[in-house]
């Protein structure tokens, strides 16, 4: 049947099949290299994604190794603050003899000194407190707490009780005070049992 088609119409049924092959392939092309190009897309994607990651962590290590040597700055200039006894019992001893050159300082009468055996750990540090009754005017006491603060050693009150032990008293004599303070301090022991 095709040997009796005129040459004309042999050239038009060739270009409508050499045609439709094309749209075939084209047809079978255009998704494979849509995949392909979206394939490609992702694993480029994938990289960026990794290599964000991998740019915050390199960015986050240098601020880690900032802050780290920064922090060990701030240990090394606060370990010269810190109570410096080798044993729990001498840093008690220590505080209470701070807070009692502190309150002979401030003319602060210390009744009774008492370590409190709140001991707490903190890594290398730890925590010594003592309580104390004392007795004194108003400024006696304000001038022993702002020792307390101004003080080369790291000290916290963590309780202040003040009572006025005469209620009744004449208002020409000074006013006297009886009080309790809680003081805390941390130290580096050498050894710690």
């Amino acid at each position: 049947m095709i040997g009796s088609l005129s040459p004309r119409d042999a050239r038009t049924l060739s270009i409508g099949l050499a045609c439709v092959l094309g749209i075939l392939s084209v047809s079978r092309l255009i998704p494979w290299w849509s995949r392909t190009l979206q394939e490609k897309r992702d694993a480029a994607r994938e990289i960026r994604n990794e290599l964000l990651v991998a740019t915050e962590l390199v960015q986050g290590t240098r601020l880690s190794k900032d802050s780290v040597q920064q922090l060990g700055g701030q240990l090394l200039r606060a370990q010269t603050r810190l109570l410096t006894a080798g044993t729990v019992a001498a840093a008690d001893a220590a505080l209470a003899a701070l807070l009692s050159r502190i309150a002979a300082e401030a003319g602060v009468q210390l009744d009774v000194v008492q370590p409190i055996g709140d001991t707490l750990r903190f890594g290398p540090f730890a925590r010594v407190a003592v309580r104390t009754q004392l007795s004194s005017d108003i400024q006696g006491l304000m001038d022993m707490l702002q020792l307390i603060e101004g003080d080369t050693i790291m000290l916290a009150v963590t309780s202040l009780t003040i009572t006025q032990s005469d209620v009744f008293a004449d208002d020409n004599r000074p006013e006297a005070l009886r009080g309790e303070i809680v003081m805390r301090a941390l130290f580096r022991p050498s050894a710690m049992p």
